[in-house]
Parts: C-alpha cells; sequence; structure tokens
C-alpha cells in the first residue's frame, strides 16, 4: 500500500494517536505529500512536540502509526534540524495539517 492511501484512510487515527502521547499539529511532508510515493515508501510525519514530550512519546508514534497504517513511519520535529539554517522552517512551510 502506498503511504498516501494509508494516510487518506486515517487521518483521524493518525491525530488520535500524535495526541495521546503528548504532541500536537501533526502535518504530513515528503513524498506522500507530493503524490510521488510509491508501494515502498515511507509516510513522513512532522510534529509539534509540547513540554510534557518525550523521545519515548516519539517513538511510541512512530511504532504505533506503523502499526496502524502498516507503512514505515518517520516522526519529525522541527527542532530536528536545529542547526540546519533554515530547515525546520522549510519543512514547517512544505506540510499539510492531517
Amino acid at each position: 500500500m502506498k503511504p498516501s492511501e494509508a494516510l487518506n484512510s486515517n487521518r483521524t487515527a493518525i491525530r488520535h494517536v500524535v495526541e495521546s502521547h503528548r504532541a500536537c499539529n501533526a502535518r504530513v511532508f515528503g513524498s506522500a505529500l507530493r503524490g510521488q510515493d510509491t508501494d515502498g515508501s515511507d509516510l513522513d510525519i512532522l510534529i509539534d512536540p509540547t513540554p510534557e514530550t518525550t523521545l519515548l512519546d516519539i517513538g511510541a508514534i512512530r511504532h504505533e502509526l506503523g502499526k496502524l497504517l502498516g507503512v514505515p513511519v518517520d516522526v519529525l520535529t522541527r527542532t530536528c534540524w536545529k542547526g540546519r539554517e533554515g530547515m525546520g522552517t522549510f519543512w514547517a512551510h512544505s506540510s499539510t495539517p492531517m
């Protein structure tokens, strides 16, 4: 299954998983957003952590979404690009809310 198909069928469930692990504002970016994904592609999700979000939460989001969707999932935050001039802003503006 293409990640974009899994995404389109599960948007509400994806938001629920993200919010149940103390994060918010789930957005998709990458090949699934551009319509260039294939059956072997992963789903790229950008989230906003809250002050309570831990690395374990982010790992749990990735794990639960992978099981739910049946496709590989990458979960990133804007802070993943800290030190890389403008990248967090770029991806934030190149993403679409769930």
